[in-house]
């Protein structure tokens, strides 16, 4: 086994940081999603997951708990992983966050020569207008730092954090995938095994629990609101809850549930089940206070927070 270099101990203990920092952001996302499942769900295409002929409350919360996450952690892991290549390669080269724009690393083998990174955590991180502005990028960094007299090389580097280990010369830049990329970094090549075991050691510190606690939440949600009668998800009833905005009343307040069908003897177009007047704006039906001269009878199924409009009610449009 090879031996591990001087400086990577006090780097391990700074990159330890930064993964349960990330863990910590991951673990409080779910908790989010734990607190109001709906928000989120409501965020997601139903059509695609009914033609993906999802038929059971447990089935959708996991497609979309998987969903919820894989957005969250891409974006946030981005950071993090860039921030663990400037850590190792400042405990071994000396390396620093660069004062070049939009350029991510910068460090110096000696007083005249200089490489600036770009690090991207993956090799399909853009398209052909990104990469043709971090080639920009390059050339703008180089053209400062020549300014001073005493730089007579600049060396550019696209640093790929995982993917088949390769070199390749672009031209303007030179492109360094996976373990090439850590090597290059830290003259070390046994950096990204390394950097793995830290990341293993973080993998079940609370995640496992939260995501549990996150698909249970949904699951539930669903079954109190009369949406998976019997273990069946009730698409079309779904739907028209998502779409009128009366998940907005449950995240408010959890106990509440959705109105049963309406059975009040009221023309359909005051009960239109997407018109606002039968949500009352916050997923409420609107309710008729009994009167001998009101055509309108009390509606039995208001809850008890009825909105009351005034006789006659006014026509409602969906």
């Amino acid at each position: 086994m090879e031996t591990k270099p001087a400086w990577w101990p006090p780097a391990e203990t700074e990159l330890d940081d930064l993964v349960a920092n990330f863990t910590t952001k991951i673990e409080t996302r779910l908790q989010d999603f734990q607190r109001r499942p709906f928000h989120y769900l409501a965020r997601k295409n139903p059509f695609l997951y009914r033609l993906r002929a999802m038929g059971h409350p447990e089935q959708l919360a996991t497609a979309v708990l998987e969903a919820f996450l894989s957005s969250s952690e891409e974006t946030m892991f981005g950071g993090m992983i860039e921030d663990c290549a400037i850590t190792v390669c400042r405990y071994a080269k000396g390396g620093q966050k660069s004062g070049a724009e939009n350029i991510d690393l910068e460090y110096s083998s000696d007083n005249r020569s200089v490489t600036i990174v770009q690090i991207k955590s993956g090799p399909n991180w853009g398209n052909s207008s990104q990469r043709r502005k971090m080639v920009q990028d390059f050339q703008n960094a180089v053209r400062r730092l020549r300014q001073g007299a005493s730089v007579r090389e600049v060396r550019c580097i696209e640093g790929v954090c995982y993917g088949e280990s390769s070199e390749k010369d672009k031209g303007s830049h030179v492109m360094l995938v996976g373990p090439r990329f850590w090597k290059e970094i830290t003259d070390w090549s046994g950096t990204s095994d390394a950097l793995m075991s830290v990341m293993g050691r973080h993998a079940q510190n609370g995640l496992t629990r939260a995501r549990a606690a996150a698909r249970e939440a949904l699951i539930s949600a669903l079954s109190a609101d009369s949406l998976a009668p019997a273990g069946v998800i009730d698409w079309p009833q779904l739907h028209t809850y998502l779409s009128a905005g009366q998940w907005k009343r449950w995240a408010a307040d959890p106990s509440w549930t959705a109105p049963a069908p309406c059975r009040a003897t009221v023309p359909s177009p005051h009960l239109h089940p997407l018109s606002k007047c039968w949500r009352g704006g916050r997923g409420v039906r609107p309710s008729y206070p009994p009167s001998s001269s009101s055509p309108h009878p009390a509606n039995p199924d208001s809850d008890n927070s009825p909105v009351v409009f005034p006789r006659p009610p006014p026509m409602c449009t969906p």
